[in-house]
């Protein structure tokens, strides 16, 4: 099975965790190169802003909601993303 590449890594850890640091990738190991990454993810069509952090830049995705499901049982909300 072939490995996925750093931008596929990237965006499933932005889809699974909300946000991606600098820092985190390198301690990782999984690239020094996160913001042209971030930039190619921009042309796709993500919707992903960042902020700096001291000296470390946090990329954050911002998701849109396709639908939502209310479980009164539960009294819980679970939202389905774009």
């Amino acid at each position: 099975m072939k490995k996925p590449s750093q931008k596929q890594q990237v965006l499933s850890i932005l889809k699974r965790n909300g946000s991606i640091s600098n820092h985190y990738c390198i301690d990782t190991r999984l690239t020094t190169r996160l913001g042209a990454i971030i930039h190619k993810l921009r042309n796709e069509g993500n919707d992903i802003t960042s902020k700096m952090d001291g000296r470390d830049c946090i990329y954050t995705l911002h998701r849109k909601v396709v639908m939502s499901y209310r479980i009164p049982l539960l009294d819980k909300t679970i939202e389905v993303y774009g």
